[in-house]
């Protein structure tokens, strides 16, 4: 029998590797969730003695996952490891040229069923298993086809949130941020997003699914009882994007006395019925990509073609409902320079959110951005090494990045504190530094408590628990 130990790189929380897990327990393997950043790592997985060990893998992880699949081949006899996630979607090379055995590509429940009946069997080859890619002994990649996106979620188990809870010094981070989505897909075609290219990969198959909203009410129900959750996050990329399922999920909340919440939603889809649709639903927080201030930067290079004047309609249709507006902005983008950030801060000064995490962009593999960066020769590392915070650095070549970079930092306290321009601007000429990075973190914190009603305590403590590292073997 095929044991399975699914081998996660942080604390943050992860709803594909928790449904994977219960999936494969629901389809008869044994299977359990690990933190490879947990001091007992290392006696809890030889406990469990696993035959097949998966990891899901963002271009950010990939240099720790290739080092821990380096150590597990050297401690376990006859382990096959697997990575799925967005950067073996994309680049499944990484089987040919690392201790990884297998990718799966899009979606891996059925692949990964799958997968664990041919080991059982004792198979040496893997042709017909759907979405995985995999070497044979000659080192030659095989792609295998992309089966159909499961349509109904709600066959889907909830994922398995014990082992997160079971952490005293987390539980009561994820009990006030308790994450989960209403469905899969996004029909946006943002230039440095993977969904574009996912769509190609699948071609016309429809990837755009809702669960009903009769399950998302049973799971939130289920982690009220078992987890005295206090609030949601929906962590759909627009939770807008339906308005016949904005209003049945809206009816759901009220009958099941659904928890506060807050979500996503693209700004063209923020309305004055749905801004009260959401007030009504409980929802405290709408979190909106502005990205950029300059509309051709936004339009023509992060490919969201959406105004200033949508934008800021949006944020007005949220106030008025009571609803908090927090903002994401990007500084970095190609083409970006100094008058163009500035709009960033100028729009945002306008809109007066609770809330802008400032991040830095970053060009990974399977976006469209990312392939217009390689091939004109602007990315500093090879393909396999990637920034693991998009809030701390940068892989693109760019004199001007400095600056880019100090705006990036201090874009919460020029809002916050109210900043006249002229005096922004001196700090910002200053460049990036240690002190704007203290800064940064310490409005960051603030942000995460004025807006999504997070204890200050737990934020920090979650913080520097789960911050970026590279993963180191176990002694």
């Amino acid at each position: 029998m095929t044991r399975v130990a699914l081998v996660l790189l942080d604390y943050l929380p992860a709803k594909g590797p928790g449904i994977l897990t219960n999936y494969l327990r629901i389809s008869g393997y044994e299977a359990e969730l690990f933190f490879a950043l947990d001091k007992d790592f290392l006696f809890k997985l030889t406990d469990f003695a696993p035959n097949l060990l998966g990891l899901s893998l963002t271009s950010g992880k990939v240099d720790s996952g290739v080092r821990l699949a380096d150590w597990a081949k050297s401690l376990f006899q006859g382990l096959y490891i697997v990575a799925g996630g967005p950067h073996p979607t994309f680049v499944p090379e990484i089987v040919c040229n690392s201790k990884i055995d297998f990718v799966v590509r899009g979606e891996g429940e059925i692949s990964l069923v799958e997968l664990c009946k041919a080991i059982s069997q004792g198979r040496t080859t893997f042709e017909d298993i759907p979405n995985l890619a995999w070497r044979d002994s000659k080192n030659n990649l095989h792609l295998e086809k992309l089966a159909d996106p499961i349509q109904d979620l709600d066959t889907l188990p909830f994922p398995d949130w014990k082992p997160y809870f079971a952490k005293p010094k987390l539980a009561a981070f994820y009990r006030q941020g308790f994450s989960t989505m209403t469905g899969r897909g996004c029909p946006y075609q943002c230039t440095y997003c993977y969904n574009y290219h996912l769509r190609n990969l699948y071609g016309k198959r429809r990837l755009i699914r809702s669960r009903s909203v009769e399950n998302v009410m049973e799971e939130i129900n289920e982690a009220r009882e078992q987890y005295d959750v206090l609030s949601i996050r929906y962590d759909d990329d627009d939770l807008c994007m339906n308005a016949e399922y904005l209003e049945k999920f809206t009816d759901a909340s009220v009958k099941h006395k659904g928890l506060p919440f807050s979500c996503n939603a693209f700004p063209s889809n923020v309305n004055e019925k749905n801004a009260e649709l959401l007030k009504k639903a409980g929802c405290f927080l709408v979190s909106i990509g502005l990205e950029s201030g300059d509309p051709i930067i936004r339009e023509y290079v992060l490919g969201r073609k959406i105004s200033d004047e949508q934008i800021l309609y949006a944020a007005r249709c949220l106030y008025k409902h009571g609803i908090k507006v927090e903002t994401y902005s990007m500084f970095g983008i190609p083409g970006e320079n100094m008058e163009k950030a500035l709009a960033t801060w100028r729009l945002n000064k306008k809109i007066s959110p609770s809330f802008t995490p400032t991040s830095i962009f970053q060009p990974y593999p399977g976006t469209i951005v990312y392939e217009r960066l390689k091939n004109a020769d602007l990315l500093a590392e090879a393909n396999e090494k990637f920034v693991d915070s998009y809030f701390q650095e940068t892989v693109i070549r760019d004199p001007a990045m400095k600056n880019l970079l100090a705006i990036q930092k201090l874009l919460q306290a020029l809002l916050w504190l109210r900043i006249p321009e002229w005096l922004g601007k001196a700090f910002i000429s200053l460049g990036d530094n240690f002190m704007y990075r203290f800064i940064f973190w310490g409005f960051y914190f603030a942000g995460q408590v004025v807006s999504k009603k997070l204890s200050l305590k737990n934020s920090i403590w979650f913080a520097w628990i789960s911050r970026p590292k590279k993963w180191k073997a176990p002694l």
